[in-house]
Parts: C-alpha cells; sequence; structure tokens
C-alpha cells in the first residue's frame, strides 16, 4: 500500500548533523483475539467499519506504515497517539507485536484514545503495564537525548499536564540543548482556529475538544499553555496529532506546531532537522 508522504524540514540551533524521523499519529486500530467474547469481537468489528471508510482497514495502514519506515533511512519512528481506537488485552498484545516489527527506535506517546478502556472495569492498570514498554517505560512522560537536541514525550491526553509533567519538561530544558516536543492534542494557536471550524464545524466545541489553552481549558491546563508559550523553555518545536488533518502554525516567538494527518487515511510525514 502506497503512503501518503508529508514532508517537513525544521532548522534548529546547534544542530551538528541532519536528523530524519517519521511520525505516525491517529491510526486507530482495532483488534479482537480468539480468546475475545463475542461482544468484544462485534463492537472491534463495527470500530474497524467505522475506520475503513476509504476502503483499508487501520491494521492495514499501521502495518504498511511500518513497512515503510522500515524501508527508509531514519533516526526513529514517533507516533503521537490515537494508534489504537480503544484499550482491550488483545489491541495491547497486537500493538507489542507489530511495533517490535519496526526496525526503528520507536517514540510513542498516549493519545485520548489510547485512554478509552474495552472492558470499563480495571482497564486503567492493565493499560499502564502493558503499554509502558511500547512509551519507553513511562505512560506519563519521556525523554530521549541526542547529541545536540533533546526528544521529549508528554502525555496530554486528557487536556491537562499535570504539574509533576511540567517540571520534567523544566528539567530536560536546564540540560541546554533545544527541545523537540512530541505530544497527542496540540496547544492552542491562532492558525490553527480557521482549519478546525472548517474540518469539525464553525462551534466552539470543536476548539475545546482539539486544543489545549483556550475555550474550556482547566485551570491546570492553561499552566500548561502558559509554560509553553513561554519563550525561555527551550521547545523549538512541536510535532502533535489529534486533529486528522496536517498543518503548521506558529506559537509564541515564532516556533512551530505540526499536526499529522492520520494513518488511517495513509498518511505519514518525513520530518527532517537540520542545523540553522
Amino acid at each position: 500500500m502506497d503512503m501518503k508522504v508529508e514532508s517537513t524540514t525544521i532548522a534548529i540551533d546547534g544542530l551538528k548533523r541532519n536528523y530524519v524521523f517519521y511520525q505516525i499519529s491517529d491510526a486507530h486500530v482495532v483488534y479482537a483475539g480468539d480468546n475475545d467474547s463475542e461482544q468484544e469481537r462485534e463492537y472491534a468489528a463495527q470500530r474497524t467499519e467505522h475506520w475503513s471508510r476509504l476502503g483499508r482497514t487501520p491494521r492495514e495502514c499501521l502495518e504498511s506504515a511500518i513497512t515503510y519506515v522500515n524501508e527508509q533511512e531514519s533516526d526513529g519512528l514517533i507516533i503521537t497517539g490515537d494508534c489504537i481506537d480503544y484499550y482491550s488485552d488483545s489491541i495491547a498484545g497486537y500493538m507489542s507485536e507489530v511495533l517490535g516489527r519496526c526496525n526503528k527506535e520507536v517514540f510513542y506517546t498516549c493519545g485520548n484514545h489510547e485512554k478509552h478502556l474495552y472492558p470499563y472495569d480495571d482497564g486503567e492498570a492493565r493499560f499502564r503495564e502493558a503499554f509502558a514498554p511500547m512509551m519507553r517505560g513511562n505512560t506519563l512522560q519521556w525523554s530521549q537525548e541526542f547529541d545536540d537536541f533533546i526528544l521529549v514525550g508528554i502525555n496530554d491526553s486528557t487536556r491537562e499536564v499535570s504539574d509533576a509533567q511540567i517540571e520534567y519538561l523544566k528539567a530536560q530544558a536546564e540540560k541546554g540543548k533545544p527541545i523537540v516536543l512530541v505530544m497527542h492534542i496540540p496547544v492552542y494557536t491562532q492558525g490553527l482556529d480557521a482549519p478546525l471550524r472548517k474540518k469539525w464545524g464553525d462551534k466552539d466545541k470543536s476548539i475545546i475538544y482539539f486544543t489545549i489553552g483556550n475555550l474550556g481549558t482547566t485551570e491546570q491546563g492553561y499552566k500548561f499553555y502558559e509554560y509553553i508559550n513561554r519563550e525561555d523553555n527551550g521547545i523549538a518545536v512541536i510535532f502533535t496529532g489529534h486533529v486528522h488533518f496536517a498543518s503548521v502554525t506558529e506559537f509564541s516567538g515564532g516556533r512551530e506546531l505540526y499536526t499529522c494527518a492520520p494513518t488511517y487515511k495513509r498518511y505519514i510525514r518525513r520530518i527532517e532537522l537540520v542545523a540553522r
């Protein structure tokens, strides 16, 4: 299956070499195993049909994306959430297996659909146990320090980021290297307002659901938004998903925030980081 590749080049001060990453987002994968109940299999079939309107199942799109990334030279695969449609033990097992086929380092951060639990009992604990290995040991935050920048993942899937997560970001900034930040839900920018309303309806609900830092944002969410917009936080660029279209907009200081089109529609973003 051919993938639709959006290519992006970002100049960052101080890089000693070029880096290439691939980003996927919003694959909405569903999987039911032989041991799942009839009810679980029926639900999985319904959700697969919902996300297969373009003639390809989410699983086919994800597996094609992994095959494509394996064939390219890169420094890793970035996943910005909603790679699954909801959590189940079968889906977790499938994701562990398919991501294990990736021959590049995987940098996975959580989306809101990763936290949709089925069945609705003790799934939260099972989610953390199952997905932590796929999320570099921590479903809330992680970082990977390269020679000349730091890749940081923050779980903002509830549209809030805790004080501890903000402190974690601050600690990365104190290392003095540029930060490439990846998360699922974008912070609000003026440039996102119009395309969000065009895609999802000209209503405040579109802004409330799809961004952090504007209508409907809690006090804790605003704390995160305000930190992101500080110009002394070391953040050079932000990569997100969630909105189901590709865009680039500016947040404070002329820095850019990118959203990724959905992988269930066969989209993948190629990111090249170059020296400014």
